[in-house]
C-alpha cells in the first residue's frame, strides 16, 4: 500500500492550518504524511506544532516569506522534501473529506500505472463563503491543485513556476504531457477548496 504525502504551505493563519490538519488526523486510512511549509512565520505556529507533532505523522519544516506568490514557492520547498511515492500540493486554508486518503489509495493500488489521480470538490465562489459542487475536469479553471494527487518522483521534475492564478492548471497541463499519464477520475467531491 502506497502513501500520500500533503505538501501544505501557510502563512500567519492558525485557525485555517488546524482545520486542514484535522482532516488529515480524521482521514479513514492511516497511510499519508503532512508536509506543512510556513512562509513566514507567525505567533501561534509553534504552538500547532507541537499539538500536531503528538501524533508522529506531522512533519514541519519552515520556510521565511513572504513570497507573495500564493504559496507556490512554499509548495515547491516542500515538494524538494518529499518522499512518499504520491504528492497532493494544497493549501492551509483548504481540508478533506475523510475517505479522500482511502479513495485515492483504492485507485493506485487497482493499477500502478496510474500516475495522475484526481478528485470532483467543493469549492469556494471567490471567497464570498458561497460554496458549490465542482465536477473537476482536465481544463483551465477546472481543476485545483488540491484535488489531484501525482508520482512525487515526476512532480520534483516540474515545479511550479508561474506565478499566477491559472498555475495550478498550468502544472497539470505540462505533468499529462511531459509524463503520459494513466489517470483516474474519482467522481465523489472529497476535497473543499476555500
Amino acid at each position: 500500500m502506497e502513501t500520500i504525502e500533503f505538501v501544505i504551505p501557510t502563512y500567519r493563519d492558525s485557525n485555517k492550518l488546524m482545520g486542514m490538519l484535522y482532516s488529515l488526523v480524521n482521514q479513514t486510512n492511516e497511510n499519508w504524511i503532512a508536509h506543512v511549509v510556513s512562509d513566514g512565520s507567525y505567533t501561534d505556529y509553534k504552538e500547532v506544532e507541537q499539538h500536531f507533532c503528538l501524533n508522529n505523522k506531522i512533519k514541519f519544516s519552515t520556510i521565511e516569506g513572504p513570497n507573495n506568490d500564493w504559496g507556490h514557492t512554499a509548495r515547491n520547498y516542500g515538494l524538494k522534501n518529499s518522499t512518499a511515492e504520491w504528492v497532493v500540493m494544497t493549501g492551509a486554508d483548504n481540508y478533506y473529506m475523510p475517505d479522500f486518503v482511502s479513495e485515492f489509495i483504492k485507485v493506485s493500488d487497482s493499477d500502478p500505472n496510474y500516475n495522475f489521480i484526481f478528485c470532483d470538490m467543493v469549492h469556494n465562489e471567490a471567497h464570498y463563503k458561497h460554496y458549490n459542487l465542482l465536477e473537476a475536469s482536465l481544463s483551465e479553471g477546472n481543476i485545483d491543485m488540491g484535488c489531484f494527487a501525482t508520482k512525487t518522483k515526476y512532480s520534483k521534475r516540474l515545479k511550479l513556476d508561474v506565478k499566477k492564478y491559472t498555475a495550478d492548471w498550468i502544472f497539470a497541463e505540462k505533468y499529462i504531457t511531459l509524463y503520459p499519464s494513466r489517470i483516474n477520475h474519482i467522481n465523489k467531491a472529497l476535497y473543499v477548496h476555500n
